[in-house]
């Protein structure tokens, strides 16, 4: 086991098949990640593995960059072009798996958003039934003091369900 942070890129880049995993968890984190990435392309090896393993090897490889770096989406068809031209082979797989991480990203979006309300409405909800107790409270004469230490209220904060 090599610790990878302790490498150069360059000694990386001699180790074979091995160099382009090397590279990439080296580089992951970094905010230039993408010529890091495209550096590791270049070294020409990709094609090879992709021909000796099957596509499922680059699309693992895709997924744990997607999954870990920090790349923004605005990059990910630059990530995705970069790929089809140093594994030409793989353009109708990076198409695919493009469509599908879009649809993915959507459906997450529309998830988070539904979230998102229902955090909001159960927030107001909340807000709603305090508001609806301290004027209940109020309204049977119980000493806006008592209100005020019961709900942490400061006066001014009162003042706005009085009125």
């Amino acid at each position: 086991m090599i610790n990878v942070s302790e490498k150069s890129d360059e000694e990386l880049a001699t180790h074979g098949y091995a160099a382009i995993l090397e590279i990439i968890q080296k580089r992951i984190f970094e905010q230039n990640f993408l010529s890091h990435f495209e550096r590791v392309l270049k070294l020409g090896v990709m094609q090879e593995i992709n021909d000796l393993c099957g596509g499922e090897y680059l699309e693992m490889l895709l997924k744990y960059v997607l999954d870990k770096s920090n790349i923004a989406p605005d990059d990910l068809d630059d990530l995705f072009n970069l790929v089809i031209e140093h594994v030409p082979r793989e353009e109708e797989a990076m198409g695919t798996l493009a469509d599908n991480l879009r649809a993915q990203g959507f459906e997450k979006g529309k998830l988070e958003g539904k979230l998102e309300g229902v955090e909001e409405g159960e927030e107001r909800g909340k807000a709603e039934e305090k508001a609806a107790n301290i004027r209940q409270l109020l309204k049977v004469g119980i000493e806006p003091s008592k209100i005020m230490a019961a709900f942490a209220l400061t006066k001014k904060e009162l003042d706005q369900y009085i009125h």
